[in-house]
């Protein structure tokens, strides 16, 4: 269990995760080159979160070429890291990263199983969460209520809003529409 990753978060983070139960929605599996990924199930269908065969290559050839310009990147879904990695290595030390997080379980389980200092070290992390969507809202309103919309851009992990508890589809139908404009 990484229980160091633990000490990158507050109090009111630790308690959120700690209410967070594991199912066997969530199954983790190895990736071909050995890094871990995760089949979620969804609606009777396992989707995978991550590359079967390479999650960190996936991650980069999602990021490069991107051109992140706004110094607020919103980030949708967490899921095993490997997307914030990259984006965080292709960004400069000014930009910060809100990371929305749509699936409380899987990220539960990454930061226990992953060592996740690289990007828990960058200083340029906001984490967006709550247990039932109200929440999850109120605090996207805390963290974000003081950025002027023209001073962020968007970042849309699309498995992570595929993948999506029931209980926060409609922010993920949200997500899907901002996606889309």
């Amino acid at each position: 269990m990484r229980m160091n990753n633990y000490d990158y978060f507050d109090k009111q983070m630790i308690e959120f995760l700690e209410k967070i139960e594991i199912t066997d929605r969530v199954k983790i599996e190895t990736a071909k080159n050995g890094n871990l990924t995760a089949r979620i199930e969804k609606n009777g269908r396992y989707l995978y979160i991550h590359s079967r065969y390479n999650p960190t290559e996936e991650a980069y050839n999602q990021i490069k070429g991107r051109k992140f310009e706004k110094n607020n990147i919103f980030v949708s879904g967490f899921g095993l890291g490997y997307h914030v990695r990259e984006i965080l290595r292709q960004t400069n030390k000014e930009q910060m990263l809100y990371i929305l997080i749509l699936d409380p379980e899987l990220f539960k389980y990454s930061i226990e199983n992953i060592d996740m200092e690289e990007i828990f070290n960058s200083k340029r992390l906001e984490f967006i969460f709550g247990e039932n969507k109200e929440k999850l809202i109120s605090n996207f309103k805390e963290k974000l209520g003081g950025v002027n919309e023209a001073e962020w851009e968007f970042f849309a992990h699309t498995p992570s809003i595929q993948t999506v508890p029931d209980k926060f589809s409609e922010i993920a139908e949200i997500i899907e529409r901002i996606e889309i404009n």
